[in-house]
């Protein structure tokens, strides 16, 4: 239950770096909400976090915060494969729950992370905070309005150079590798820029490092409407980052399409003319808080936002097994 008030108290479950350089500003910056708990298994690194964010409470176990009647919902922070488990805890202690990506490490996580969702009527939400920036709303509005013509293709690339051996990227019992890290975000984007036709196959290849995880894969998409989509995610060179959408009378193009900073523009080129949209820095985690709560406090809990995030991760699990096989594997 919510306070009478609506204000939201947020707990963290797991001291995790993007919670610490993200989500926790984000949670505290949006409407009527504020973290208001950490958790981790080190109690002393806990108590350190807290005491340098301003936390109040500090909790040395992820149950004992979720035992916390106090606080309404919980970002989940933790290694990919921790996902499920501690989010279906948080589900049945009547918890809301946003998840960082990927929801979970296959569909059948997924799944059940549904299911405790639907059972004990919380919401469960995957933490896509890409999608709340306002460049997607251009690129929405320059599609429907025949900007670009019929759309023919989407290729979309998220990579950065990563070397830290002790992480748990590096490992598969974890849920590591890039698909899961970074490609899950070039699925829901290219996913997003084709509704309502869904990807019908993939092809893909991975490079995978010395411990077995993908430190690369590059994958083809076909759909039914004679739209191809190619993603490219790798842990293995400098980073970079890009969306290139193309039609019969157009493209755009975006620098920047998960993590926009101050110089990330927009491109819409129409044979000889191009459009150039620079975009209004945001803080799309704090949109995505704020979303989060509207939802709970209208009961718009949505079961399709999991549903969405349930045929993002049957795309991976097909690029996955596409890779594995080094066949195109049908959907």
């Amino acid at each position: 239950m919510l306070r009478k008030n609506d204000h939201f108290n947020w707990g963290i479950v797991g001291c995790s770096s993007v919670a610490r350089r993200r989500w926790i500003e984000g949670i505290n910056t949006s409407s009527a909400a504020s973290v208001t708990a950490i958790a981790s298994r080190d109690l002393n690194k806990a108590k350190n976090w807290a005491s340098e964010l301003a936390i109040p409470k500090a909790y040395g176990s992820y149950q004992q915060l979720l035992d916390d009647r106090d606080i309404d919902a919980v970002f989940i922070g933790l290694p990919n494969a921790l996902h499920p488990p501690w989010a279906i805890a948080a589900l049945n202690a009547g918890k809301h729950v946003l998840c960082d990506k990927p929801l979970g490490v296959t569909a059948d996580d997924v799944t059940q992370m549904i299911d405790a969702a639907q059972a004990n009527k919380r919401l469960l939400m995957e933490g896509f905070m890409y999608q709340y920036h306002r460049q997607y709303e251009f690129i929405r509005n320059w599609i429907s309005q025949g900007k670009i013509g019929t759309l023919r293709m989407v290729r979309v690339a998220f990579t950065f150079f990563f070397d830290r051996p002790g992480d748990f990227r590096y490992q598969p019992e974890l849920g590591g590798g890039a698909l899961l890290d970074l490609g899950c975000y070039c699925v829901n984007i290219i996913r997003r820029i084709t509704m309502p036709n869904q990807p019908r196959r993939v092809f893909a290849k991975s490079i995978l490092n010395e411990t077995g995880v993908d430190w690369t894969t590059s994958a083809l998409l076909e759909f039914d409407s004679d739209v191809t989509a190619i993603l490219d995610c790798s842990f293995g060179y400098q980073g970079d980052q890009f969306l290139h959408i193309a039609g019969t009378e157009g493209c755009i193009t975006s620098n920047r399409p998960v993590t926009p900073t101050a110089d990330a523009a927009l491109t819409l080129t129409r044979g000889d003319q191009t459009t150039i949209k620079t975009l209004t820095p945001a803080n799309q985690y704090t949109a995505c808080v704020d979303d989060f709560n509207w939802r709970v406090k209208s009961d718009h809990l949505f079961p399709c936002l999991a549903q969405d995030s349930l045929q993002n991760m049957k795309v991976l699990d097909a690029i996955t097994a596409s890779a594995k096989s080094q066949q195109p594997v049908n959907l």
